[in-house]
């Protein structure tokens, strides 16, 4: 947590927060929406800012996307909940759930970028598994069961859109010399103690 010291640090994770919350608005509005209607799912919505989460919590080390991830989760859920598309009682569980997608990235993840076939199908084991649970617990299970269509469509389009992503981004990252992210740079900040006065 010591890279948290620093304000670009910090700043960061707060435009990389508000790039998921606006990536996942877009593809709920541009598509998600109205799939989700055209199943007539109420209280389940479509959604592809994991994508985007899965492909950057493999290529940014740190903790960053798990704060950034738990952040856009719950924005993207306080503004749908405006729209009246969803209930606020689905806050804790996206909550849970991002931190489980953020541990699986980081425990399964190897340095070889083919590792992310597996590791992404692992992490989004909780989004398939979790939410019709709490769904089921919470309304019911006819809605469980539509929960599980829609996160069974959502969590494919992440998967591809995931593996495209990280596949391109790593390979701007090898090219560039880690010219998208250096964590390296941080590491002064490990070195450095806070001494109370």
């Amino acid at each position: 947590m010591y890279r948290f010291t620093s304000i670009k640090y910090c700043t960061t994770t707060a435009l990389v927060a508000a790039l998921l919350t606006v990536f996942g608005l877009g593809s709920y509005w541009m598509g998600g929406k109205w799939i989700a209607n055209a199943l007539n799912s109420k209280g389940s919505i479509i959604q592809l800012f994991d994508g985007l989460l899965l492909a950057l919590t493999a290529l940014i080390a740190g903790p960053m996307l798990l704060v950034a991830g738990i952040i856009a989760g719950f924005l993207f859920d306080l503004i749908i909940t405006a729209d009246g598309s969803l209930s606020l009682a689905i806050l804790p569980a996206t909550i849970i759930i991002r931190i489980l997608v953020f541990m699986m990235i980081r425990i399964f993840m190897t340095t070889k970028w083919y590792s992310c076939f597996w590791t992404f199908f692992i992490a989004l084991l909780p989004i398939l598994l979790l939410y019709p649970l709490y769904t089921l617990y919470l309304n019911g299970p006819a809605a469980a069961i539509m929960e599980i269509i829609i996160n069974c469509i959502q969590c494919g389009a992440s998967y591809v859109l995931g593996i495209g992503l990280y596949w391109q981004l790593n390979r701007i990252q090898i090219r560039s010399n880690n010219g998208l992210w250096n964590d390296e740079q941080f590491k002064s900040y490990k070195k450095c103690r806070i001494q109370s006065i």
